[in-house]
């Protein structure tokens, strides 16, 4: 054997060596990945919610709110490391009046019950799930009535737009994580029928 044909082998052998450990890598990292699924199903207990609003410190009544809420499983084998779900844009439909979009902004939606208040962001061990808003409708005692989406910081603009008018709304997601690469999520169809119990997911 030459000089010319032992570097060779050398080189060829270093270098099987060198993708055949980056490949084992991949593949270990690939299968103990966290696998985000998010679904909405009106008869999941806690995908539609109803809840009291009460005062922060006396705890008095003021109202009720309903909630539609999604459900994000991990179904893979590791953490999902602050996971969060997004807001890419809005597809309104009123009967009559023909339909708009609104994609001006991307925005994140809140978990229930996370610390700090309206917190984006949260860890999912594997095999479990967590809910995260979408949107409520509120009925307070004094009679006031209110629908919105539950985003992290809600635009004027977007507030007045959508405000209690009875529409049907598809919201594109985007879901991502920072061990997860973000993806787009199936379109969500609700319904808003203009009153406080008439919030749906279609």
């Amino acid at each position: 054997m030459t000089v010319a044909e032992s570097l060779l082998i050398a080189v060829l052998g270093g270098l099987f060596g060198a993708i055949s450990t980056v490949t084992v890598q991949y593949l270990r990292e690939w299968r103990l990945r966290p696998r985000l699924i998010v679904t909405w199903d009106r008869r999941d207990g806690g995908c539609v919610v109803l809840t009291p609003v009460v005062h922060a410190t006396t705890l008095e009544p003021l109202g009720e709110c309903r909630y539609l809420r999604l459900r994000i499983d991990n179904d893979g084998r590791a953490t999902a490391k602050s996971a969060c779900v997004s807001i890419v844009s809005i597809r309104r439909r009123v009967p009559g009046s023909g339909e708009d979009n609104f994609d001006e902004e991307v925005m994140d939606l809140t978990y229930p019950l996370a610390r700090p208040t309206r917190a984006t962001r949260a860890d999912i061990p594997p095999k479990t799930h967590r809910f995260i808003n979408l949107c409520h409708t509120s009925r307070m005692l004094d009679g006031t009535q209110e629908f919105a989406f539950d985003i992290e910081v809600n635009p004027i603009r977007m507030k007045v737009k959508y405000d209690n008018s009875a529409a049907d709304y598809e919201v594109e997601l985007m879901i991502a994580a920072d061990n997860v690469t973000g993806r787009r999520v199936n379109a969500v169809p609700i319904r808003h029928g203009g009153a406080f119990d008439s919030l749906h997911f279609q």
